[in-house]
């Protein structure tokens, strides 16, 4: 079944006005909560990351064609099979992490209200 050009872009905005409306959700929830939802819209198999990458890799395989047949610029198809690799590599980096943050214990009570003590996130070398 092929949709029609209308159809396709109200599909469009529709998924940009629900990620939108993700994001604000998302802003609005306490931190521990974000962070246990967080792996299944970046899981790199089932998650809005994968559907980004499938949809890039696509475009990718389309602009390849376009650009073969003189439609598309060559640097169009390179920067969409580079953002389809990124987007994966970016899935598998983020993949064993997100694992670990889906097994964490909930908080109960007032113990799950302590904030982690804090962590640097740049480890400084010793001169």
């Amino acid at each position: 079944m092929t949709r029609s050009s209308s159809d396709t872009t109200a599909l469009v905005d529709e998924i940009n006005h629900r990620l939108a409306d993700l994001t604000s959700l998302l802003s609005q929830l306490p931190p521990q909560q974000v962070v246990r939802l967080l792996p299944s819209v970046l899981n790199s198999s089932t998650g809005a990351l994968a559907g980004f990458t499938r949809l890039t890799a696509a475009g990718a395989l389309i602009s390849t064609t376009e650009a073969e047949q003189g439609a598309v610029p060559v640097k169009v198809c390179l920067a969409l099979h580079r953002a389809a690799t990124g987007l994966s590599s970016v899935g598998q980096d983020l993949a064993p992490h997100l694992a670990a943050v889906a097994h964490l214990p909930a908080p109960h009570g007032a113990e799950g209200l302590r904030r982690p003590a804090p962590a640097p996130l740049v480890v400084r070398r010793g001169r």
